[in-house]
């Protein structure tokens, strides 16, 4: 049984792992424009939306193991058939996730052949390497799943943070020392998957060995996960498309330039979102426990408090963005960094968007304390709207501006808006 205590300390971790991740993410964003070329800028966010592909190749899996796992745990005794449940079904998650990364390893070689072969940048003996390491990231998640599944918690949310927040540093600073992306994305590949491989082997290394002992079952795959699994791969799969998918249609439909540029804005809403939200995320745990108990007056009082906290620490943000703009402005690097973004014409659009990106991470907080989440159908509404809507007035999109319209009419029709309807409906289910 994980203790109040245990979980109060991998929330904080957690959160404190996600503001460095978008502190860090900031700093990796400024060092990319001000230290490279409009080009180089472009052939960076080409590469993060085919890297990021492994978002869809995940199929679920690193929630739903971690579930599974402690379902299985939880309805399981200590005798020698049971515990041959536990290990049957890690040896069949730990195939399957040797098989996935395998696939998507070849999956990202060849996408990036596809995406990023033509620019003067790709490097092919370099792409093997990213490929290579993308692939055993991916495992590594997988062993992380499999820790959580056995209620480690603090230790998987230091292990997560750890991962992404070495990542983020090496390539920021191999950007910095030489410009070189293919260079800089390897090493950080390299030094989180390496770093989180030895650091998880020598907290497991005596249940390894355990685990090579004993009996196993075999678990039968398609009856216990298969729809969780597909539901969380749509939502996976519609999120990937949103944000780094939309790139490369920018690089397709303009310019590399424009790509780049598109993606340095797309970054900052992410981290920006991550960071404010993350306010949110800590409370999720305890509304969640509220409705659990029953206490739904208490559940729904938390997350209307924690919500316009986020709201209002946005409004802070953009006056101190506001504010620092207006003294900045002038300085010739500043002014350099800022021909680097969108134009001024599109700040309202990612403006607005950054503001529905955070209502809808809201309400996600919100249905899954209740243990739903409708988002994984919106997703698939507000792709679906977006490709008809990019296919049918391609010819109507002449500057950057442009692509981010749909984007926002997306995420508000097909997402906001009937996810506010949805939190309704539950309210009034709850009988507050």
């Amino acid at each position: 049984m994980v203790s109040i205590a245990t979980l109060n300390s991998a929330a904080f971790i957690t959160l404190l792992g996600r503001i460095l991740g978008s502190v860090f993410g900031l700093l990796l964003l400024f060092i990319v424009l001000t230290y490279t070329s409009e080009q180089l800028q472009g052939y960076y966010y080409l590469v993060l939306a085919v890297v990021s592909i492994q978002l869809f190749f995940d199929l679920g899996m690193t929630t739903a193991v971690g579930q599974e796992l402690a379902w299985i745990r939880a309805n399981s005794g200590h005798d020698v058939s049971q515990r041959a449940v536990i290990t049957g079904f890690i040896i069949s998650a730990l195939k399957l996730y040797l098989l996935i990364s395998f696939i998507l390893m070849m999956m990202v070689y060849l996408y990036g052949h596809v995406v990023l072969s033509e620019n003067n940048e790709f490097d092919s003996s370099y792409w093997i390497l990213i490929s290579f390491f993308i692939g055993l990231s991916y495992f590594t998640s997988g062993l992380l799943s499999i820790s959580n599944g056995f209620q480690h918690v603090v230790n998987v949310a230091i292990l997560t943070s750890v991962k992404s927040i070495v990542n983020i540093i090496v390539s920021g600073f191999f950007i910095y020392l030489t410009s070189d992306i293919n260079l800089s994305i390897f090493l950080g590949l390299l030094s989180s998957v390496l770093l989180t491989l030895f650091i998880f082997i020598y907290l497991y290394i005596g249940q390894l060995f355990e685990l090579q002992k004993s009996p196993a079952l075999n678990y039968n795959w398609r009856r216990g996960l298969l729809i969780f699994q597909m539901k969380l791969m749509a939502s996976w799969f519609s999120g990937y498309m949103l944000t780094h998918g939309v790139v490369l249609y920018v690089n397709s439909h303009f310019d590399i330039v424009e790509a780049g540029k598109f993606g340095a804005a797309s970054q900052v809403v992410i981290y920006v979102a991550s960071f404010i939200f993350s306010i949110l995320s800590i409370s999720q745990t305890t509304i969640g426990n509220y409705f659990s108990q029953g206490e739904t007056g208490k559940a729904l009082e938390l997350f209307k408090n924690r919500v316009f906290i986020v709201f209002l620490s946005l409004m802070v943000f953009f006056l101190i963005f506001a504010s620092a703009f207006q003294v900045l402005s002038g300085y010739d690097w500043f002014d350099s960094m800022i021909l680097r973004m969108p134009d001024s014409s599109s700040f309202i659009w990612i403006s607005l968007l950054l503001l529905i990106t955070l209502g809808n991470y809201s309400l996600a907080s919100f249905f899954r304390s209740l243990k739903e989440d409708p988002f994984w159908f919106l997703g698939i509404l507000q792709l679906s709207f977006l490709s008809i809507y990019l296919y049918l007035f391609s010819s109507d999109i002449v500057i950057l501006n442009d692509v981010y319209i749909p984007l926002v009419l997306a995420a508000l029709i097909f997402g906001l808006s009937p996810a506010l309807y949805m939190l309704y409906v539950s309210v009034k289910k709850l009988n507050v």
